[in-house]
Order: C-alpha cells, then sequence, then structure tokens
C-alpha cells in the first residue's frame, strides 16, 4: 500500500507538470479576465456612477453627422464647431481635455480664416495647461494632426499617442504607459491628460511602469497598463456633440456647461463600426444610450438607436477615459508576478490529486467544487484591481484531473479491478463493492436477516461419476455450475457455496431483491428447466427464514455464509424430493412471502410434513402438473384419513410422480390405518 502512495504522489505530480506545460496562459488570462469582469458585474452591479465620475465623455456620434448643420461637410471642415465647444469647456472650467480625433489636414489655404476659431480655442485650452491632442504612432510614419494645430496648442509636448494594445485574440484590454517615438518615450493619451490632472510628470520605471506622484503604476505583464473596465454602462457620462451644439445656440451654455467643470474631458468619435473595438467588456456589454446623460436641447434622434440592444464593441474612447479613470482614483489592475506559476501548478496538483485519490463519483464533483471556488476567489480579487490566472487555473486542474483519472483507471484501478473480480469469486457483488469502497479487508460478524435459501443436488451423482473419465467430469460439473449459477445470479441471488455437486444459493442479501421468495422460485424453476435439458438431474429445495448472515469461522480462515434452522430445513426439502419424486419442492413459507404464487411458475401443494428435530409442519408446494384440480380433491380426502378414496384419486392421475407416490403411501395406510391421523407426513430421513 505505501508503495502504491508513492506510485499515485508520482503520477500525480507528473500530471501536474503535464498540465502546466499544455496551458497557454498567455491567451486564457485574457479570456479569464473577461470572464471574471462579466461575474463581477453581474454579482455586485456598476462600480461608479456617472454622477461622481471625474471624466465625461463629448461624443461625436451618428446623430452629430445627420445634423442638417453638419451633415453636408466632412469632419475637417468641422473645426468651427469643435473650436465652438472646445471654448466652452475652457471657459466652464474644465481640469483637462483630450482631443481623440485627429485633424490631419486644414482648408486654411483654400479659405483663409475658417479655421480661426478653432485655433484660437487650441490655444486658450493650451494656456490654461490641459490640453493634450491625440496622434496615432505608426511604423513609419506618426499621423499627426495638421501643423497649425499643434503650433496653437503649444507643440509637440501637448500631443500623445492614441494608440492601443490589442492582444492575440483581437480583444484591447490593455493601453500602453509611455510609447517610444523619434524623440524617445512619450506618455500615452491616459498617462499624459492623468500627469496634467494631477500635476505630476510621469516617471519611467524600471519594469516599464510609470509613476505619477505618489502613484506608481506597474507594467503589466506584456506591458502597458490593464484597463479596470466597468460592465453594462460604464459609469462615464455620454454627451452628444449635436445636443451642446444645440445647447450653446440656445444660451444654455452657462448652466449646461456647469457639468464639464473641474473635471477630465474627452472628445472622441463613437461611431457605430469604424470606431469600436472589443475589449475586455465584450461579455458585459450595455446598450449605446446607457450612458447617456440627460440632453439639453435636442431630443434623442429617432431609429439611431435600437432599445434594448447589448453592444460588446465599445468606442476607443471609452478605453481611453476608462483607463484615465483607472489612473485618477488608483484602480489600475494588477497582476500579481511572484507566485504566478506556483498558483498554477498548485491548482494542477489539486486537480491531479483528486484525479488519483478519488473516484469519477467523489472527484467530479470535487473538482467542480474547487472550480467553483477558483471563480469566487477570481471576482473577489477582481473587487480589489488583483487580477488571478482563473482560466488557466481552471484548465490546468481539469487537464490535470483527465490526465491522473486516465491513469488511476489504466493502472491503479486496474489492481481494484482485478481485487475486485477475485473477491467476486468467494464473497456477494454488492459486499464486494462495499469493501472496495472503505478499502477494508472482511471482517469476522454477523447479523440476522430473512432470506430465502435454495439448496440443490445433483441426483445419482456418486453412481454417475464411477464411469466417467475424471477430466471429462470435471468439465461436465464446471459447465453444470455455470449454467446453474447464471439462473441463480440472473434472479438476484448469490451462490453462497458449492458442496461437492451441491449449491447453496441465498436471495436478499446481503442486497439481494425485496421479493426474494419470488425469486428463489423462479431461479428454482430456472434450473430445473436447465436440468431437463443437460447430463444431470438436479434436486432443489427452497426454503425461507431468519438466518445468521456474516463471515463466519476462524480469524485467519473463515466465509460469508448463512447458517440456521431456515437453511436446514432447505436442505431437508432438497432430499425430500426423492419421497415424491420430483425435482423442486418449495416450503409454504416461501411460497405465502411470495404472495402466495409466482407470475410465469404455476405451483401445486402436494403434502404437509414434519421433518425430523422440528415440531411445526410445513406446506409442500412443487410445480403444477396437468389436472391440479383432480389432484387438491384427492388431497382433501387424504388428509380427512379416507386413504381408499384418496388412493383410487391418485392412481387416477398416473402417470404422474408425485400423485403416484402418493397413491402408494395411501394404499399402505388404507391396508394399516394409523391409530390418530392429523394429515401430516412425518419425514424421518435427513
Amino acid at each position: 500500500m505505501r508503495g502504491q502512495g508513492r506510485r499515485a504522489l508520482v503520477a500525480a505530480g507528473a500530471a501536474a507538470l503535464f498540465a502546466l506545460c499544455l496551458t497557454p496562459s498567455s491567451v486564457l488570462d485574457g479570456v479569464g479576465l473577461d470572464l471574471m469582469v462579466a461575474a463581477r458585474h453581474i454579482l455586485f452591479g456598476a462600480r461608479h456612477s456617472p454622477g461622481d465620475s471625474p471624466i465625461a465623455i463629448i461624443a461625436i456620434d451618428e446623430e452629430s453627422y445627420r445634423q442638417p448643420a453638419l451633415a453636408q461637410r466632412p469632419l475637417v471642415l468641422w473645426t468651427p464647431e469643435i473650436g465652438r465647444v472646445l471654448a466652452a469647456l475652457t471657459r466652464a472650467g474644465a481640469k483637462v481635455i483630450g482631443l481623440d480625433v485627429i485633424l490631419p489636414t486644414s482648408v486654411e489655404s483654400f479659405a483663409p480664416g475658417y479655421e480661426r476659431g478653432f485655433l484660437q480655442s487650441l490655444h486658450g485650452a493650451a494656456r490654461s495647461g490641459g490640453l493634450v491632442l491625440g496622434e496615432v504612432q505608426a511604423q513609419d510614419l506618426p499621423l499627426l494632426p495638421f501643423g497649425s494645430q499643434i503650433l496653437a496648442a503649444g507643440g509637440a509636448a501637448n500631443l500623445a499617442p492614441l494608440n492601443l494594445i490589442e492582444d492575440a485574440d483581437g480583444v484591447v484590454r490593455r493601453v500602453p504607459l509611455m510609447i517610444d517615438s523619434s524623440v524617445g518615450p512619450v506618455p500615452s493619451m491616459a498617462v499624459a491628460l492623468a500627469s496634467r490632472f494631477l500635476g505630476a510628470m510621469p516617471q519611467v520605471l524600471a519594469d516599464g511602469g510609470v509613476r505619477l506622484g505618489d502613484r506608481v503604476v506597474p507594467a503589466a505583464p506584456g506591458g502597458g497598463m490593464l484597463v479596470n473596465v466597468d460592465g453594462g454602462a460604464g459609469g462615464i457620462p455620454h454627451y452628444s456633440f449635436a445636443d451642446l451644439l444645440a445647447c450653446l445656440d440656445s444660451g444654455g451654455s452657462d448652466r449646461f456647461f456647469q457639468a464639464f467643470a473641474g473635471k477630465a474631458v474627452l472628445l472622441g468619435a463613437v461611431l457605430d463600426v469604424e470606431d469600436r473595438k472589443l475589449s475586455a467588456k465584450r461579455f458585459a456589454g450595455a446598450a449605446d444610450d446607457a450612458a447617456q446623460m440627460p440632453r439639453c436641447v435636442l431630443p434623442p434622434m429617432p431609429g439611431l438607436i435600437e432599445a434594448g440592444r447589448i453592444r460588446h464593441l465599445i468606442p476607443g474612447v471609452d478605453i481611453h477615459a476608462g483607463a484615465l479613470r483607472d489612473l485618477l482614483t488608483a484602480e489600475w489592475l494588477t497582476v500579481p508576478r511572484s507566485g504566478l506559476r506556483f498558483l498554477l501548478f498548485l491548482a494542477s496538483l489539486s486537480g491531479a490529486m483528486a484525479g488519483t485519490a478519488l473516484r469519477p463519483r467523489a472527484g467530479l464533483p470535487l473538482v467542480g467544487i474547487l472550480g467553483l471556488l477558483a471563480v469566487a476567489a477570481g471576482v473577489a480579487a477582481l473587487t480589489t484591481a488583483v487580477v488571478l490566472p482563473v482560466l488557466p487555473a481552471l484548465l490546468a486542474g481539469g487537464v490535470a484531473y483527465a490526465a491522473a483519472a486516465i491513469w488511476r483507471s489504466a493502472v491503479s484501478d486496474r489492481h481494484r479491478r482485478t481485487l475486485a473480480r477475485a473477491f467476486r469469486l468467494y464473497l456477494p457483488g454488492p459486499m464486494v463493492d462495499r469493501m472496495m469502497a472503505a478499502e477494508r479487508m472482511p471482517e469476522l460478524g454477523g447479523e440476522l436477516r430473512e432470506v430465502s435459501i435454495l439448496f440443490s443436488d445433483i441426483a445419482g451423482f456418486t453412481s454417475f461419476s464411477e464411469g466417467q473419465e475424471p477430466r471429462q467430469l470435471v468439465r461436465d460439473l464446471n459447465g453444470y455450475f455455470d449454467r446453474m449459477s447464471a439462473v441463480i445470479e440472473a434472479q438476484g441471488g448469490f451462490i453462497d457455496k458449492f458442496i461437492g455437486d451441491a449449491i447453496v444459493a441465498v436471495f436478499g442479501a446481503p442486497a439481494g431483491p425485496v421479493d426474494h421468495a419470488a425469486a428463489a422460485i423462479r431461479a428454482a424453476a430456472g434450473m430445473a428447466a436447465q436440468s431437463a435439458a443437460g447430463p444431470f438431474r438436479t434436486r432443489i429445495g427452497v426454503n425461507s427464514g431468519t438466518v445468521l448472515m456474516g463471515n463466519i469461522g476462524a480469524s485467519r480462515r473463515f466465509n460469508f455464509t448463512v447458517i440456521g434452522d431456515a437453511v436446514n430445513l432447505a436442505a431437508r426439502l432438497e432430499g425430500a424430493n426423492k419421497l415424491y419424486g420430483t425435482a423442486l419442492l418449495v416450503s409454504g413459507e416461501a411460497v405465502s412471502l411470495a404472495g402466495g404464487s409466482v407470475p410465469g411458475v404455476p405451483l401445486r401443494e402436494i403434502d404437509r410434513v414434519r421433518v425430523v428435530g422440528k415440531t411445526v409442519p410445513v406446506d409442500l408446494f412443487t410445480l403444477a402438473g396437468a389436472d391440479d384440480g383432480a389432484f387438491a380433491e384427492a388431497l382433501v380426502r387424504y388428509r380427512q384419513g379416507r386413504f381408499a378414496a384418496a388412493a383410487t384419486a391418485f392412481a387416477a392421475l398416473s402417470p404422474d410422480p408425485v400423485a403416484d407416490a402418493l397413491a402408494q403411501r395411501c394404499e399402505s395406510l388404507a391396508a394399516t390405518p394409523p391409530t390418530t391421523w392429523d394429515g401430516i407426513t412425518r419425514l424421518t430421513v435427513k
């Protein structure tokens, strides 16, 4: 057992390492994060309220493109309107403003003065120290705003890349912290806005992270910062660009733009297709209007937004806004670097141990419970902005469990199955199952149990065997036992023992059929039919009663058996077949327990006897004959002591072995009548 335990530990360790090597954590980490975001949203709801958000988004949406004043112009010709909004934001006291739109061309050379208001608004916002223009760092040349816009905004120092980091599965979960450019590392849009909002210049750390004042933002695995996205509406308010313009035109700017005082504001496009990204929010999306704030003037344009339709793609400006919120609230996601592989190995080892130590009935529920606990731990950690490798751990544990379970089935359980098959040659199957489940060897002990006992013997076996070649006799006898055992086991019985050519079978223990008496009678009838077609003639006795059942014998050698008067009576009934010329005798107790009849096995009562050593008479039944009505009338005469009439009635039924035997008995009793008669035959032989 000790060696087997060591082998199981080695197998568990090997399965754990196999699962660990097979788990692509770099891919599964991202999918696991997406699922944890959805689970957190389902369990805990929204983390942020739009009314408390330090950030606001001005959305250049589909509705803005459909307004009559803007519909006929491309975005580069919207500069007068964008300038008005920027100027209003500056007057309202917006702390920082980021432009997530790039206008790389200008019409100023064709229409002098057209962009004057826009450039002035850029200059005014830059003079307050809170303006950042977006650019995109490409492989060759960056995509930049037009040169006059850069100059008006204060130069290249107020440019920040809008690049995002797309994982291998096409999902954006991270934003860059610093991006290499021709002039060295430059802060991303989120970092640039956060540094101006907090009044702290970003400092690059050795691990690729960034320090912003007292905030130390570590780099995530693979670089950048993991965005702690919110499920549902996301908690960042959206304002329609078209509605803001209408608000300015209506003179409500002072009232309306108070909503932007002291906040970080991003202006960006949120069109239906080109401006949307797949993010970690993909399993916890929301309808397009979920984050819309109350309108100032224009009601929502009908037909643009399908009410209640959940969107799994979000605008890129929302990702930048989410990253900025994380930096301002110190809620960025962190991945524990130390112990990460150890956690995965621990999950693998747990699954492997469950696979090697437990059978599937217990192992699968345990693995399921451990999986639920891992998910719960992952969600709980995510509420504290810590990302645990839940999905890789689940996969590693599942693979390890499967590998270990296969090993157990192929190696360890093979020995158990061999041992169980060996024990089933000597013990009842249910008892072997309980013993193997408890992993305990059989012990001495017994209990009282009501059962049915079948005792069979081969008629004339001694004389038959004298003229047989021993090997052929053994083969014939084993074939006979196989056929009879199959009949017994088909009815739920088990072989207690073989005694020479005799079989002792028990029904109703240790976990046999509830209708054990009927099952024993059916088995006896089946054995009688099998015997009639074979080389041996079988005599069978069936009885029911209370016996002592259990492991009985010496401490170093014992048998599982049944003992008691009920067993002895079954043996006496088997021998009594010789007196009646029958192959099967069943006690009245067994017939009574079977409900008086057994479907498919017609029985008839033939006598009432008192066996040696017993005072209580026993009714005897055997298989029905050709004319049971006439037999029953003859039996009544016999029990009334009308022996001559009974002899005549029984003789009329010949040839019938039972009727012939009783006719002969009645003739003897008629010749020498007993002094007293109670209708009970006394059996003088055991």
